[in-house]
């Protein structure tokens, strides 16, 4: 297994100290390079240290968290965002950081996003592959031709958009479920999905599911509201505030 260099970068403390603790129970041969308050001077020791893996909070007063990215032209070390407020998620996503945890930090979650990169150095998936992954998915949605990549093996599959039945988050992961019934565990949340499958046909219906609205099959007024899928023949909830929308765009 890979050794992960790490460092840790907070302006509080407290906080520094039980990440650390943390992350050496959880993991103990993760090498922790070094603790930083003032993210300052953590950019002018991060190419001296040169670290696998950054644990980065964003609100810090000297610099927040995109301000310290943006000191580094190439970014040869992957990023963990831990922040107390969720406001930012899709600023992290245009940042390509691995994952976005909000304190207090869970401990499923942290080791989720630990062994996320680490499987990353594992199969040798650099951040140029990623950057270049991620600017290919942003390029088609502005693009006729729109396609997703999903996990296969030791690499990708790239599927049409219309392709896609329905979206369902698990945690920070999202099952990619496909015209033909089979699924796909990629690792963005439901949230990610739905800036990157920015399309009139995708529908958001509740806070763990989105849905390709050509794949629906029936419209149920029970359970508070509920859609059927053609596909696997799926029971979907609709949410109470997205009820009237939706019945709107299906024209009931």
């Amino acid at each position: 297994m890979h050794r992960l260099q790490v460092i840790l970068i907070d302006d509080e403390q407290a906080a520094l100290e039980s990440l650390e603790i943390e992350l050496k129970d959880a993991f103990p041969e993760i090498n922790i390079l070094g603790k930083f308050q003032n993210p300052v001077k953590a950019v002018e020791k991060i190419k001296a240290l040169n670290p696998d893996l950054i644990f980065l909070d964003i609100g810090m007063p000297e610099m927040d968290g995109f301000e310290f990215l943006q000191q580094f032209d190439n970014r040869p070390f992957e990023v963990i965002f831990i922040t107390a407020y969720d406001e930012y998620a899709i600023r992290a996503f245009e940042f390509n950081a691995i994952a976005y945890l909000l304190k207090p930090v869970l401990e499923v979650k942290l080791i989720q996003a630990v062994e996320k990169v680490l499987e990353y150095k594992e199969t040798g998936i650099s951040d140029l592959q990623l950057k270049a992954l991620l600017n290919h998915v942003e390029g088609q949605r502005t693009s006729n031709v729109a396609n997703i990549a999903l996990p296969i093996g030791d690499g990708y599959e790239f599927v049409a958009f219309d392709k896609i039945a329905y979206v369902e988050a698990d945690n920070n992961y999202s099952w990619v479920v496909l015209h033909t019934g089979d699924k796909h565990l990629i690792s963005k949340t439901l949230k990610e999905m739905e800036l990157i499958m920015n399309r009139s046909n995708f529908f958001r219906v509740h806070k763990s599911f989105l849905i390709n609205l050509d794949f629906v099959k029936q419209y149920l007024r029970t359970d508070g509201g509920q859609v059927i899928m053609s596909v696997r023949k799926k029971s979907i909830p609709v949410s109470r505030r997205k009820k009237d929308e939706l019945k709107k765009i299906l024209g009931i």
